[in-house]
């Protein structure tokens, strides 16, 4: 028998998804950042800090009440595989990145991102070149402008596609998403290059089966199916659809090929119930 998630758990779910993109309640004077015409803005109204809770909640306190003059922010480009989930961040009254610096404080930044985040795949020459570490933010100077201003987030991703007539294909991307909560909420599939395959909407549930509606190919496949969010240990997803003209979209984030081949063995051919029925006779 199908065991039921308690209402707790569900609702703990939720609020720690809720916490990865709303700041904390926690009232904070907010950070004050400057471009280089001399405008400033409230780091809490720029759309890349607004749903970076932590980091947002680093920049007000280190602001306030005594303002560190030196700090730096760094991170890979948009549209990078986990570029959403990650930043480099140093500060202190006696830290000063000079141009000596620059170089060694943006190659660890990308040592660390590419260790963490990207191996155990096989990203592309090209990707791993594109994904290097720029500085975002510098003594409270916006140095990335276009990127400050992108709400969006981005998770590494296992594609396979299967158009008509032709074979399966597995390849890696990234899925453009909204927001790190459940509900409905617009997204895209890119491809490792950044490049669109599809877009349309992606539906997140804790304890069930959520569902996306994709348009694929410049509206040359659609795909309807399920979408399943697993938050027990390492957070994923894992989505489906078999059409009946015998074309396949299916993909899982988040994890490497070796933790996909652990975890889901013979994915998408083997269907999903599967796992679960496994998981339930460990019981």
């Amino acid at each position: 028998m199908r065991k039921r998630l308690s209402k707790a758990f569900c609702a703990s779910a939720i609020l720690s998804l809720s916490l990865l993109v709303f700041p904390s309640s926690i009232a904070l004077a907010d950070a004050i950042l400057y471009y280089e015409d001399g405008r400033t803005m409230e780091a809490g109204n720029l759309p890349y800090l607004k749903y970076r809770s932590g980091l947002l909640s680093k920049l007000r306190k280190l602001y306030e009440p005594n303002k560190h003059k030196n700090m730096a922010i760094s991170a890979p480009p948009p549209n990078c595989p986990q570029a959403a989930n990650y930043y480099w961040w140093k500060w202190g009254k006696k830290v000063e990145i000079d141009s000596s610096e620059i170089s060694t404080y943006l190659s660890k930044c990308t040592k660390y991102f590419t260790d963490k985040f990207l191996s155990g795949s096989n990203f592309s020459k090209e990707t791993l070149q594109r994904c290097q570490c720029q500085i975002v933010i510098k003594d409270w100077q916006i140095m990335q402008e276009q990127w400050v201003q992108i709400p969006q987030k981005w998770v590494r991703m296992t594609l396979w596609i299967k158009p008509k007539g032709s074979e399966l294909t597995k390849m890696l991307g990234v899925l453009e998403y909204e927001k790190g909560e459940t509900g409905k909420q617009n997204g895209r599939i890119l491809t490792e290059e950044g490049q669109e395959i599809c877009e349309g909407e992606l539906t997140y549930q804790v304890g069930g089966d959520g569902a996306f509606d994709l348009s694929c190919f410049g509206g040359k496949m659609n795909a309807k199916g399920f979408l399943r969010l697993k938050i027990g240990g390492k957070i994923h997803a894992f989505g489906s659809a078999a059409m009946d003209d015998g074309m396949t979209l299916a993909f899982i984030t988040n994890l490497s090929d070796g933790e996909i081949e652990s975890k889901y063995p013979g994915f998408p051919e083997v269907i999903p119930e599967a796992y679960e029925e496994e998981e339930r006779n460990d019981r």
